[in-house]
This record gives structure tokens, C-alpha cells and sequence, in this order.
């Protein structure tokens, strides 16, 4: 075991017989002091740049995917040292609550499929969390009303998912995109770099949304599907 000590820019590994610093990790800290949560599953934090947990005794870099490329990415974060971590033990997921513009939001990252999903909170400022004996997530509005999160059964959001930017382990070699089959119901719109997908595809024959001609030779493919409230 190691006693794990963080400032804005660097994180330390202190052994805890002697209390000496055994490692510095310089380049990765914690922006607040409530920005990190330690569970049965392990430690993790925040800084202005990546959301980290640690692995085999160094911290590891698991935010990536939510870093730009979205309105409510990690790079529109307002105020870095405000964001509240936790945990929500019954769905194993890691929530790290912000505000961005008038908004507050919850980038959740679940430990089971190692997804991040985005949660929307309204507008009303999130002073602080806490779970519940059951283990769900609890937070507090600054109108002193007390939520538990995600437990409204009666309002369907609307949603979306966006890809990475797929190669297709051939990052230099051109190829040729023709469709792409959807499985269900919702919107496609594809790029061909790291930009939010923007670019509308053309519905074909059942499930098949076909990549105009013009843009169908290319090296890689972003893709996003959003819906309506259903």
C-alpha cells in the first residue's frame, strides 16, 4: 500500500513506513480538493488536462476519449479546481460533476464497460455530494434541495454516441467508405477527422446510410448517432 498526495501539477507515491516521497509523477495533479474520489475499485482525478486513475503503482490517463470534439467536452470546463468527484457504487461508475457556461454537467465513466456517458444536472449550482447507505449518488443544489442521481424514470433525454476516429489500424492508407449500417433508430452524421461529425449520410435501402461519393476515399472515419427524445 502507498499513501498517494497530489498538488495542481504533480501527483506523489509516498511509502508509509518512513513517509518518504518514493515516486514523483510530475505533469498530473488534482485541481481541487474535492476533485477526486478513492473506492473499492480504486483511486481517481481530475486535472485541467485528463482524468486519471492508478494502475499498477503509476497513474493512468482514462479521460481521452471526452477531451475535446464535443460542447460539453473536458476542455469547457469553467473552473477546474470546482469539480466534485464521486462515485456511484450500484451502477460502478465515477462521476466527475462541472459547470460549463450556465450548465452543470456529469461526465460518468463506468467501470464495467469502461464507457463515458454524459449527464445533464440543469442549471441550479451542485455544492455538494455524498451517496446514500445504498450506495447511490446523492448531490446538493444550492437551493439546499437534496437529488439522487439518475433516478427519474419518467423523462427520456435525448442521446448521443460518438465514435473515435477509426483507421482501421492503417493510419496512412487511403480507403474507400461506402456506408454505414445502422441498427436501430437515430441520426448518422460522419467526418473524416477528429471534429464533431457534422456530415450528413443518405438513407438507402433498410438499414444502410450510404457515405456520398465524394467522400468515400479517405484515410480514416468519425462517426456520431443522436436521436430525438423517445
Amino acid at each position: 500500500n502507498r499513501i498517494w498526495v497530489f498538488d495542481e501539477g504533480n501527483t506523489y507515491k509516498i511509502e508509509p513506513a518512513n513517509m518518504y516521497i518514493e515516486e514523483t509523477f510530475s505533469g498530473i495533479g488534482n485541481s481541487g480538493r474535492s476533485s477526486y474520489v478513492s473506492t473499492s475499485f480504486g483511486v481517481f482525478f481530475a486535472d485541467e488536462s485528463n482524468i486519471y486513475t492508478i494502475q499498477q503503482g503509476v497513474p493512468a490517463a482514462i479521460g481521452t476519449p471526452i477531451l475535446r470534439g464535443n460542447t460539453d467536452s473536458w476542455d469547457q470546463v469553467d473552473d477546474y479546481s470546482k469539480v466534485l468527484a464521486g462515485f456511484d457504487s450500484n451502477r460502478k461508475t465515477v462521476l466527475f460533476i462541472f459547470k460549463n457556461g450556465s450548465n452543470y454537467r456529469a461526465w460518468g465513466y463506468n467501470l464495467l464497460k469502461q464507457r463515458w456517458d454524459l449527464y445533464h444536472l440543469g442549471t441550479s449550482e451542485v455544492k455538494s455530494i455524498t451517496n446514500d447507505k445504498n450506495g447511490n449518488l446523492m448531490y446538493i443544489t444550492a437551493e439546499n434541495k437534496l437529488y439522487k442521481f439518475a433516478t427519474d424514470a419518467t423523462k427520456d433525454k435525448d442521446w448521443e454516441w460518438t465514435s473515435k476516429l477509426f483507421t482501421m489500424g492503417q493510419d496512412h492508407v487511403d480507403k474507400k467508405f461506402y456506408r454505414i449500417k445502422r441498427d436501430g433508430v437515430g441520426t448518422v452524421t460522419y467526418a473524416h477527422t477528429d471534429i464533431v461529425p457534422a456530415t450528413a449520410v443518405t438513407s438507402g435501402p433498410g438499414d444502410n446510410d450510404y457515405i456520398a461519393i465524394a467522400n468515400r476515399k479517405n484515410k480514416k472515419i468519425k462517426i456520431k448517432v443522436s436521436s430525438g427524445t423517445t
